[in-house]
């Protein structure tokens, strides 16, 4: 898996919660993570199914519940499964 096709979805420069750092409220990023959405709207780490909200990323074109991870976790999980 090359890592120039993966998609960072959380910008350094930019606020969590949907609201980018230069806009208005009503000014939503598709890409950014709502923090305050339910249980069934949360985005999940499909490695560890944590859902804390901090540097997701989409690696492929899954869909749904695969579709983010976190760069730490596929990091983690590309090390130890070069071992297996």
């Amino acid at each position: 898996m090359a890592i120039s096709s993966v998609y960072l979805l959380i910008d350094n420069e930019r606020s969590i919660g949907g609201i980018a750092s230069h806009g208005s409220p009503t000014d939503t990023d598709p890409n950014e993570i709502d923090l305050e959405a339910g249980p069934a709207d949360q985005i999940q780490c499909r490695i560890f199914l944590e859902t804390d909200g901090r540097d997701f990323i989409a690696p492929c074109k899954c869909k749904g519940t695969s579709k983010y991870v976190h760069r730490e976790c596929l990091d983690h999980w590309r090390a130890v499964k070069m071992y297996l």
